[in-house]
């Protein structure tokens, strides 16, 4: 099985569910827009016994909560999130992310920084090196449309209006094309402080865990990549979950192993005790987690979300 062979939605189908095993007995998950995060609703739906219930980023992602009998709550009848899956329309290995080709950019933001953990399921095809290939969605007020094409103009973007859509909050979506995004935070700030402009498509500020899925030989593999408040901080080796499909490309999560590909006795990451520098990886790109100094129970609440969770059910 190639990549080329592989069907996009197999391998989206598969970082969906190994999202899965992010969610806990009794979560509240906020779930995200778009065609990937469809594969998790739909992979949600097994388990909807086990949640409390959902928070939507979009009327879509809603109504199709709402068709597998799934929960959704209103955002102000909740306080903090411990999870939130969605999609993007690019990525990097910064953590660095281009959303809102759904148009729910502004709510998906609103949910991401209502939530603990953040995790970005995407296929290999989002992977890129720098980010601004896919026109940048920027949500913006009806009246300043002009005015902040203009500002657009300035970034060396092409602002053009997304014609016949307005967003769930009443807003247009102007797509910046043309965007070399060498430095992402620092635009999603300048962005952000244009009058008129309620959001910026671009979640640099906000550190994700991303599962990139691509396929080799004749398995398919899920990256993944540890984020937080400070993306730059925990940069390391990317382990990766192999996950094998059934003869009729049923996916397996049983079958799921969470090893590094260099570390020769293969014990699953879950059960080191300390995280290890990955010998193979140049120092710029692999470190040890940092743990937060002090004995408080702060430090140890981070040192605690910083680890991949268990899962809670067969």
């Amino acid at each position: 099985m190639s990549q080329n062979s592989l069907k996009p939605d197999e391998l989206k189908k598969a970082v969906a569910e190994a999202a899965i095993e992010y969610v806990q007995v009794g979560d509240i998950v906020g779930v995200g827009t778009g065609s990937t995060a469809n594969f998790f609703i739909d992979a949600l739906a097994a388990i909807k016994s086990k949640i409390d219930g959902t928070v939507a980023s979009s009327e879509v992602t809603a109504d199709r909560l709402r068709g597998h009998g799934i929960q959704v709550l209103d955002p102000g009848q909740v306080g903090t999130l411990p999870l939130y899956v969605d999609g993007a329309d690019e990525a990097t290995r910064h953590l660095h992310l281009i959303k809102g080709g759904g148009g729910a950019l502004t709510r998906e933001k609103i949910v991401a920084q209502m939530s603990e953990k953040f995790v970005c399921i995407a296929d290999h095809s989002k992977l890129v090196s720098r980010l601004g290939e896919f026109p940048l969605p920027v949500e913006v007020i009806p009246m300043a449309q002009s005015m902040v094409a203009r500002e657009m103009f300035k970034f060396g973007g092409q602002p053009e209006l997304r014609n016949g859509f307005t967003t769930d909050n009443g807003n247009i979506i102007l797509d910046v094309r043309n965007l070399d995004i060498e430095n992402p935070v620092e635009l999603e700030r300048q962005m952000n402080q244009i009058p008129g402009v309620v959001t910026v498509g671009l979640f640099a500020l906000r550190g994700a865990f991303t599962l990139i899925g691509r396929c080799q030989a004749d398995r398919v593999f899920i990256e993944n990549r540890l984020g937080g408040m400070n993306a730059h901080a925990h940069r390391r080796c990317w382990a990766e979950f192999e996950l094998f499909f059934r003869p009729r490309g049923v996916f397996d999560s049983a079958s799921a192993r969470n090893t590094c590909p260099h570390n020769s006795s293969k014990m699953p990451c879950t059960r080191r005790k300390k995280p290890t520098r990955c010998s193979q990886s140049s120092p710029s790109t692999a470190s040890t987690i940092r743990r937060p100094s002090g004995n408080s129970s702060k430090a140890a609440e981070g040192v605690r979300r910083l680890k991949r969770p268990s899962p809670t059910w067969s």
